[in-house]
């Protein structure tokens, strides 16, 4: 074996060792997502509809606190990697601090949340089922942030096992809320959608509090764990800001742009969104094992800049390829295979659409999710191995550029002007293939090289 295809390969292995347990968090996540949609529509059609949209709106409304202060995670695998713990921890103190800071903020998105959706004009019932979901979800997003920060300090170092450990106790958690509180289980009453936002914040605030007794008896917190360095210290926090902002900006925008691409899709007949809610679910395993490595090639780009070592940032990223498009091909074969199955699991009890017109339907969207993976699939990886070395900025105006001034006015064409659902969906496909050759051209370029965490 030549020293190049050994390196290359020793690249995958570490890649795979920080990625699967971070994957198999992820799909606990994307099954409970499943189980969840089942629950939901076994009890009312009104309740899966809003279901999407809601989710999209918490999503939206908290993903860019989650992405800017989230970012501390490259900080400590650049200082990690580079050998110096003690700063690493004293990064980690600052993202603790902003993310209490931003506390109050995530009760102030709850009347926003509510004008949002009710600017989409939807049905009263599903109306109505978006806001008491809402009520819920919107300040439940702080533990969601406190996760990322908590397990950014394991996954900066390159241990990831407990932290997949935690979510998957945390999933575990949320399924049986799930199944005692949507639809009722013996004393307790069916609390519907409402039920099914408290399920998602009991496992995600039971996650935190895993995550945080194991960063108080981890070595490296033991070790440099002092008053100095928990004091707030706004430069670091300017220094975290400063490159977690424009990630955050691009996480929100992105999220916006499918939050309109959803409110829109849920305008349309119910046997469409309910065909499109079905695959969403579904197709979150495999993207959420997607996000799983992204984050991994993240850490790895970031671990080997710290430790000046370039060429192991371009190995991690081709082996970053590899993975996903060897992940993508076994997903849509099982996809493929039990289409009709997966349609009917999601079909809702009263749903009054012929059952044949549904599966054609689901198949024709199934053929474009999987053009949309293929390009999704290189657009993640690439905006993770950017975000790793530093290259924030230039992953902003891209992905801003394509998502709010190309494909949401086209979305918002299709809404306004009636058109289908095939056409709403292939926007999809050829946004983010647009991305992906952009960032990818940018990434081979090697600019990134003359990025730095500290200014």
């Amino acid at each position: 074996m030549s020293k190049v295809s050994a390196m290359s390969n020793s690249s995958l292995r570490e890649l795979l060792r920080l990625a699967w347990p971070l994957m198999l968090a992820q799909i606990a996540i994307a099954l409970y997502d499943i189980a969840d949609g089942y629950f939901l529509a076994r009890h009312s059609s009104a309740a899966m509809i809003a279901s999407l949209p809601a989710r999209m709106v918490a999503g939206t409304l908290t993903t860019f606190f989650i992405c800017s202060i989230g970012y501390v995670s490259t900080f400590i695998a650049q200082f990690h990697g580079g050998g110096d713990g003690r700063k690493a921890l004293c990064y980690f103190a600052q993202g603790l601090w902003m993310a209490l800071f931003a506390a109050p903020v995530f009760l102030l998105l709850i009347p926003l949340s509510y004008f949002v959706v009710g600017l989409a004009g939807h049905s009263s019932a599903v109306d109505e089922a978006e806001r008491a979901y809402l009520l819920i979800a919107a300040p439940g997003g702080l533990f969601t942030l406190l996760n990322v920060v908590l397990s950014g300090f394991f996954a900066g170092q390159g241990r990831t096992r407990y932290v997949s450990t935690c979510y998957i106790l945390g999933c575990i958690a949320n399924f049986f809320a799930d199944w005692a509180l949507v639809p009722g289980t013996g004393p307790l009453p069916a609390f519907g959608i409402t039920g099914a936002a408290m399920a998602t914040v009991i496992g995600n605030a039971l996650t935190a509090a895993m995550l945080a007794v194991a960063v108080l008896r981890d070595g490296l917190f033991r070790r440099y764990a002092c008053a100095q360095e928990f004091v707030p210290q706004p430069k670091r926090m300017w220094e975290i800001l400063r490159l977690g902002v424009p990630t955050g900006v691009t996480s929100f925008a992105a999220s916006f742009a499918f939050m309109v691409f959803s409110l829109v899709l849920t305008g349309f007949d119910e046997m469409s969104t309910n065909a499109a809610n079905a695959l969403f679910r579904v197709n979150n395993i495999f993207y959420m094992a997607l996000c799983a490595t992204s984050d991994s090639v993240l850490i790895l780009t970031g671990r080997c800049r710290g430790a000046g070592d370039d060429q192991g940032a371009y190995r991690a990223y081709g082996a970053g390829l590899r993975t996903i498009f060897i992940a993508q091909a076994l997903s849509f074969i099982a996809m493929f295979s039990f289409s009709e199955t997966i349609f009917d699991f999601f079909r809702p009890s009263d749903a009054t659409y012929d059952q044949s017109a549904y599966h054609c339907l689901g198949f024709i969207l199934l053929c474009i999710m999987f053009l949309r993976e293929l390009a999704e699939g290189v657009m993640c990886l690439t905006v993770g191995a950017l975000r790793g070395v530093g290259d924030t900025k230039f992953v902003m105006c891209t992905q801003m550029t394509a998502d709010l001034c190309l494909w949401m006015p086209f979305v918002l064409y299709i809404g306004k002007s009636g058109g289908s659902i095939i056409q709403l969906w292939l926007s999809m496909p050829i946004n983010m293939a647009l991305i992906a050759i952009v960032l990818s051209l940018r990434w081979c370029g090697g600019k990134w090289r003359s990025k730095t965490l500290v200014s």
